[in-house]
């Protein structure tokens, strides 16, 4: 069994600004804390750095990642569509790597992906498929930028399959149209961090943390002190940039935004107030990409929409 880089999985979780939904956040760390802590089991499959499975594309190094990646488009393409799937937690760092049974997808991964889609001829339309409650703020408004900026490349549409929310929702953003069913969910556009106050375990032991600092906010969020009013306004510039680019994307302004207070809409509710732009369910959806693309680029060799469609399932 890998070993399991418990410091560096703390950071992610702990002391950090997420774009997560609080159901994710706590559910992570209910099952993560007690190991961190060093109760119950230690049973999680998670690699950490040094840890490289040859089968694994993700875990490559950067430069053989790369040819992955455009080999991966290549195979995925089909008559010019596509097919990205963003879900589960969203994260930073291209290493692999499950923390029981949870889907992780990588920033750097995508924008991998992405890279490729883009130099390929092949590639007409990109579907994002996205079902992911979010993740980490770290990471994600550069890559939520880089599929902004490609909409002027080739055209791009987020099917929701079944949830974007917060980090996944600033992606969705992004591309030139949303796509909802009647119970697809977007929104929670918030930022939201824990602060883990150790100072009493301390006490408890017997042991007294002093930490000598340079600079006022050097030691803002340390575990072993409680959180000032100023390391948590750290949120605010996060929060604001979460409002601005999403107002961008979407063509909205910035209030109407922050009018939302982080909720959650599905389905014509989320298109009534601007967070998504047509309702249809996800499979007729990406057929429905499918058909236009055929029209707009007839393949060399006739196809039916059928075979069309059947091979667009394969990949939602």
């Amino acid at each position: 069994m890998p070993e399991i880089n418990y410091p560096y999985l703390a950071s992610q979780l702990l002391n950090t600004p997420l774009m997560c939904t609080p159901q994710l956040r706590d559910a992570v760390q209910q099952a993560i804390l007690p190991k961190i802590l060093g109760k119950g089991d230690t049973n999680v499959l998670i690699q950490n750095a040094t840890t490289v499975d040859p089968q694994d594309p993700s875990a490559l190094p950067s430069h053989l990642s790369e040819w992955r990646d455009a080999e991966t488009v290549e195979y995925q393409t089909n008559n010019g569509v596509l097919v990205i799937p963003v879900h589960g937690i969203l994260t930073t760092r291209r290493g692999s790597y499950d923390a029981e049974c949870s889907e992780v997808t990588s920033y750097e991964k995508l924008s991998g992906l992405l890279d490729a889609a883009l130099d390929s001829d092949a590639v007409k339309h990109i579907v994002y498929d996205i079902n992911s409650n979010g993740g980490s703020a770290i990471g994600c408004f550069d890559f939520a930028e880089r599929i902004y900026q490609a909409r002027s490349i080739k055209p791009s549409t987020a099917i929701i399959n079944y949830s974007a929310y917060s980090a996944a929702y600033a992606l969705a953003s992004a591309a030139d149209e949303i796509v909802v069913s009647t119970t697809s969910g977007v929104g929670s556009i918030g930022v939201i961090a824990t602060h883990v106050d150790m100072s009493k375990a301390l006490d408890e032991a017997g042991l007294v943390m002093t930490s000598f600092y340079r600079g006022y906010h050097k030691n803002d969020l340390s575990p072993y002190e409680a959180v000032t009013k100023e390391a948590a306004a750290e949120l605010d510039d996060l929060y604001d940039l979460f409002v601005q680019t999403v107002a961008r994307n979407r063509n909205l302004k910035p209030k109407e935004i922050q009018t939302t207070e982080a909720k959650t809409y599905r389905g014509a509710k989320a298109i009534e107030i601007g967070l998504a732009d047509r309702l249809a369910y996800p499979q007729d959806a990406a057929n429905s990409i499918m058909q236009t693309v055929l029209e707009q680029h007839p393949p060399k060799m006739p196809i039916s929409t059928q075979a069309a469609a059947m091979a667009m399932e394969a990949q939602l």
